[in-house]
């Protein structure tokens, strides 16, 4: 990698950079549960989640409540559309619909049911519609209606009457908000709605959040007259080019990511992310992979990512995952391999080779532009490799290097070429050799050019698995054939030597030469293997058996810090060396979505290791990773007793904030005890 790219992904910069009507190269996961997955209404207004992590939703046909794998409904008495929903430190969990509001709270069996608190609201005020918001705020709960607010508290309410009509209700900087259309913003003290300004500075539209926005400043949303900032006393527009786009798609709902970044989310065109200075970050719609562009709720959930209530379906976006996507084209394309030369990310697809710009930031997945495909490159891609500072391209048609973004044949010869490898650590290298369909290309190095001078005599063998050792032998395995060794004998005299299971391996199939710390290893099906020159034969390698035993290893790549990556069966994890007794850490989140038989890792540095998929390709940002791991935890959802009509010992909500350690089951009673 050049000096000068070095010195660029060095730069800790806070904010990617933006470039206006790009998204971001790399996007985190985002799964879709469709209205047949949860079992409920299409439409969801309001999201929360408990201590324990169980997520509450407000549905068109309940309050929705999701553990992660299954799915619960519960109604309200009256049927009606649940808007609002927010879990309370005393196990319980409050909503409110039309007409209704209350909370359900869990029995002595753990099983939710609701209790309504309608009949403490004085009756004239009972017929007060939906309630949007509800707010627990210093010991007190509060409902929001259009019309009303009540505040519920030592078992007795309040009702607080709209001057005009209440749009907003919450909390911001430990401030209890709300917003009338007369009167403007108001704070809540002293059992007093009071305004915040002598004049009503906002326009007659709903405010759809209030939100911090650093020292003594806050950001209130509108559902149509975009974003205001409250600073100094003072509240002004807060307008950018990006700020007056979304403007135009309907402002709905909003939440804070982190104390720089705010999600908006839009009836218009999905998600926006903005930071406080009004630079877009990323966007999300359809071709993002929501469902629907309609956003009714956000929420931000423990982990710090993001749950969103749509018009149709309800979406999870891993906005906090260290992994991320990385799409160079539209079409399903796999992930061969990648590289980084003069500040763009080329990849290799089994459509083409395509380069994107990259900008200087720690997270390269937050690089903005657009792939484009480099010419003469259609068809299937196989590998990329630098050598004396030029770019060259491995393809089923053949050798390339790559200028302005084509690429150039560097032979006639239109048979494939797997990769690339210098045969000096000397720059400039005056020889490379390539790994071809059919045995092993010479290439020398002449007037800032590489020319073929031919191939290795007698080795004909695919050879997609190259290595070189510190003596200058090459090393060339085929998975089904063996592990070859080439050593020059004399000036252009080059002998090889095959070695099967009668020369060590644990077998003659599935094995695969790598270079890792500067030594040649073999991945086999019983773990990794060593030539010992001695014996002439490959032996247990004495460091990576008692790390990673007889396991099968597919795939071998050491990064820059010196870890260790490797591919069991279809399985992906790191031996991290950089404490003194190295731990073996797995990424299960990409379990089967690498490309069997043709995996790939580039570790650019710790914070972006790109690894090729059946689609695309995945950027981990490892040093995130390691430090995201989340601790086990295990929740007991349901208990029963077979073979009984009223069998449900335990139905999975716990009566306080201590979840039982022990759950004792008596044979004989069958009766629970704690």
């Amino acid at each position: 990698m050049p000096a000068s790219m070095n010195f660029k992904l060095a730069l800790l910069l806070l904010f990617p950079i933006t470039i206006a009507g790009q998204n971001t190269i790399g996007l985190p996961d985002v799964i879709n549960y469709a209205k047949k997955t949860y079992g409920a209404g299409l439409q969801t207004w309001d999201i929360s989640q408990d201590g324990q992590g169980i997520i509450y939703m407000a549905n068109n046909e309940g309050m929705l409540c999701f553990d992660g794998r299954y799915w619960e409904t519960h109604a309200l008495p009256n049927r009606t559309i649940v808007r609002s929903v927010a879990p309370a430190k005393d196990s319980r969990i409050y909503a409110g619909g039309q007409d209704e509001l209350g909370y359900f709270s869990p029995g002595t069996k753990g099983q939710l049911s609701f209790h309504s608190l309608t009949s403490l609201i004085p009756e004239k005020d009972r017929a007060f519609g939906d309630v949007w918001d509800i707010v627990i705020y210093r010991n007190a709960v509060f409902f929001r209606t259009t019309g009303r607010i009540f505040r519920y508290a030592d078992n007795s309410i309040s009702v607080f009457k709209a001057p005009m009509e209440w749009s907003f209700l919450g909390v911001c900087n430990d401030q209890l908000w709300a917003h009338d259309y007369q009167q403007g913003l108001l704070l809540f003290s002293e059992n007093t709605w009071s305004p915040r300004f002598t004049a009503n500075t906002i326009p007659p539209d709903p405010v759809t959040a209030i939100l911090p926005g650093g020292t003594d400043s806050i950001f209130v949303t509108t559902l149509k007259s975009g974003i205001y900032l409250l600073t100094a006393g003072q509240l002004q527009r807060f307008r950018s080019a990006a700020i007056d786009k979304i403007q135009e798609d309907r402002i709905y709902t909003a939440t804070m990511i982190n104390k720089d970044w705010m999600a908006l989310g839009t009836n218009n065109d999905g998600l926006q992310i903005v930071d406080t200075k009004g630079n877009l970050i990323q966007q999300f719609s359809k071709s993002e992979g929501l469902q629907h562009h309609n956003v009714l709720s956000v929420f931000l959930d423990r982990q710090q990512n993001l749950w969103l209530g749509l018009d149709n379906g309800i979406d999870f976006i891993a906005y906090n995952s260290a992994i991320k996507r990385i799409s160079p084209y539209s079409q399903d394309g796999s992930g061969y391999t990648a590289m980084i030369h003069q500040d763009k990310l080329y990849t290799g697809t089994s459509a083409g080779l395509y380069s994107v710009p990259l900008q200087a930031v720690q997270d390269l997945s937050f690089s903005k532009g657009l792939f484009t495909q480099v010419s003469n490159t259609a068809g299937q891609v196989w590998g990329l490799g630098i050598v004396n500072n030029q770019l060259l391209l491995g393809h089923h048609d053949g050798a390339f290097v790559i200028e302005s973004n084509t690429a150039k044949p560097l032979t006639n010869n239109t048979k494939g070429v797997w990769n690339f490898s210098p045969l000096s650590a000397v720059f400039p290298s005056k020889q490379m050799i390539a790994g071809t369909y059919q045995g092993i290309t010479f290439f020398e190095f002449n007037n800032n050019q590489f020319v073929s001078t031919g191939n290795i005599p007698g080795l004909e063998e695919s050879c997609r698995f190259v290595a070189i050792d510190k003596n200058g032998s090459i090393w060339v395995s085929h998975p089904y054939h063996g592990v070859y060794r080439v050593v020059q004998q004399a000036a252009g005299n080059w002998q090889s030597k095959l070695y099967t299971a009668s020369n060590g391996l644990p077998s003659t199939l599935n094995n695969h030469v790598y270079k890792i710390n500067n030594e040649v290893l073999v991945a086999t099906e019983k773990g990794v293997y060593t030539y010992d020159a001695a014996s002439d034969r490959f032996i247990p390698s004495a460091y990576y058996q008692p790390l990673l035993g007889n396991q099968s290893i597919r795939y071998l790549r050491e990064d820059t810090e010196g870890n260790i990556w490797f591919i069991h069966e279809k399985e992906l994890a790191v031996l991290d060396r950089s404490a003194k007794k190295p731990q073996l850490i797995r990424l299960p989140e990409l379990n089967h979505k690498m490309l069997s038989g043709f995996e790939y890792i580039y570790p650019v540095n710790p914070n972006n290791i790109f690894i090729g998929g059946e689609k695309g390709f995945f950027l981990v940002n490892y040093e995130k990773y390691k430090q995201n791991i989340p601790a086990l935890q295990v929740l007991i959802r349901n208990v029963k007793i077979s073979q009984r009509r009223d069998s449900v010992l335990f139905g999975g909500y716990v009566a306080d904030s201590s979840y039982p350690k022990q759950y004792e089951i008596s044979h004989r009673l069958g009766q629970p005890s704690h």
